[in-house]
């Protein structure tokens, strides 16, 4: 199986599990007690396509799945942490962060061509710079509060996506022009500013 540091809380290097035949299972459900991914514990597993994280989860670390085949990925409630690079070259086409992530790094989402919706809890503050730099396919971007302090180019290339946000929104100047803003009031439809 991967590698966790023995307290369990760790998860330091993915180990592909096979099926019967010794093909490489296409996905991996992160165990229950895991708080950290560690820096580049996925990096390169080409054949991983799909992540379950547990709600334990906090922090995934610096090109945590960078350059993998990831396609989909679903986030526990208490991912506070998403590191540089962490998702950088993947294939993710829809993106939900969760109820709590407060920081996305630089080049977190970098070159996810397919990527075409991202969601942002309200919890989100600051999106480092490039984290969704030549994310070609992206039309969308919802922010379920206010939108945070963006880096330079956050969102950049490509058609220029919708970003949809709460109130109050905080761009930083050069790194989103031309978009459509939205807020939302409770849970009912959303509005253009």
């Amino acid at each position: 199986g991967s590698l966790f540091t023995a307290d369990g809380k760790n998860l330091v290097h993915y180990i592909p599990q096979e099926d019967p035949y010794g093909k490489p299972l296409p996905y991996y459900i992160v165990p229950e007690g895991v708080e950290t991914i560690e820096d580049s514990a996925f990096e390169s597993s080409y054949s991983l396509k799909i992540v379950s994280l547990p709600d334990s989860l906090v922090t995934i670390g610096n090109r945590a799945f960078r350059n993998s085949g990831l396609q989909e990925i679903s986030f526990g409630k208490n991912v506070k942490t998403i590191g540089d690079f962490a998702f950088d070259g993947c294939d993710l086409n829809y993106v939900n962060l969760g109820e709590s992530v407060e920081t996305v790094g630089i080049y977190a989402f970098h070159e996810n061509e397919s990527l075409q919706t991202a969601v942002f809890p309200s919890t989100v503050k600051s999106i480092g710079e490039a984290a969704f730099y030549n994310c070609t396919g992206l039309k969308s971007a919802y922010f379920e509060g206010d939108a945070p302090a963006m880096g330079a180019n956050a969102f950049c290339c490509g058609e220029a996506p919708s970003l949809v946000a709460g109130y109050n929104i905080l761009v930083s100047y050069g790194t989103i022009s031309g978009l459509k803003l939205y807020s939302r009031e409770g849970r009912s439809g959303w509005t253009e500013l």
